[in-house]
């Protein structure tokens, strides 16, 4: 996850993924399968609603820059293409789960009239769709798995080079934002010893039901959106006089801060 503040709710919601996840070992039954499609929902709830707030915030720091700008101020004025840069990068990641998600409904076989998955419990095709050959590649496979390794992995590391930039700490950190990949041998979650020994790739998508994979993947999702927000508040920090919409009608300043 992301080094910035958890709702709650979004506490609550990757610790039932950790739950159903170790419940899969035990059973897989309809009830679980029932479970995962539940909190796949609401991940996707989750995420979607993250990426509206963000889109807010991002058009009320342009907003604000743009309002100095009419006043002849343009000390902000660098900081839109940097807006501009954190949204197109969460897009297209976002865009790339989307798509990810989109091809696991085919294999759990969506039903197009009422939009529920058939196959839920479909376990042997997903899991050669993410590890293909499990063995390759020194157990990493050569399926989706290692493709998303790497566009997460981007991701994160373009994320925590941009915060860097506009880091004024005296030791600015340069991993500002925590992986979203993490070895089970490196995971704290992971205690079972026989695991810790699996690549990411194994221990994630083994011989997992294909709503399970969903639910997951909505689960980046909001990761995604989650570095989006604490790169958009680095930059409405810089702002100085930064106002926030409520909602149409209703604005308050906020404490400004001096742009470093």
């Amino acid at each position: 996850m992301a080094d910035s503040k958890l709702s709650p709710r979004q506490k609550m919601i990757n610790m039932m993924y950790l739950v159903l996840t170790a419940m899969l070992a035990l059973n897989v039954s309809a009830e679980i399968l029932q479970a995962f499609d539940s909190l796949r929902a609401s991940l996707h709830e989750t995420a979607s609603a993250h990426g509206d707030n963000n889109s807010d915030l991002s058009k009320d720091i342009r907003r604000t820059i743009e309002n100095q700008e009419k006043g002849d101020n343009h000390k902000y004025s660098a900081l839109k293409p940097v807006l501009t840069d954190i949204n197109t990068q969460t897009t297209q990641t976002i865009s790339y789960l989307d798509g990810l998600i989109a091809e696991l409904e085919e294999i759990g076989d969506k039903d197009p009239v009422t939009g529920e998955l058939i196959r839920k419990e479909e376990t042997t095709k997903n899991y050669s769709w993410w590890l293909g050959n499990d063995q390759s590649n020194d157990g990493h496979g050569d399926g989706k798995a290692v493709e998303l390794r790497k566009k997460l992995t981007e991701f994160i590391t373009w994320a925590n080079a941009n915060y860097l930039k506009y880091d004024s700490s005296a030791k600015p950190n340069p991993t500002h934002f925590k992986s979203l990949v993490i070895e089970p041998s490196e995971d704290p979650n992971v205690t079972a010893t026989t695991s810790k020994g699996h690549t990411w790739e194994y221990f994630n998508f083994h011989e997992k039901p294909v709503i399970a994979d969903m639910a997951l993947v909505e689960k980046f999702k909001m990761d995604v959106r989650d570095v989006q927000a604490g790169l958009l508040n680095q930059v409405k920090g810089l702002v100085a006089g930064f106002t926030y919409t409520v909602d149409s009608l209703i604005a308050f300043e906020a404490p400004s801060s001096e742009v470093v």
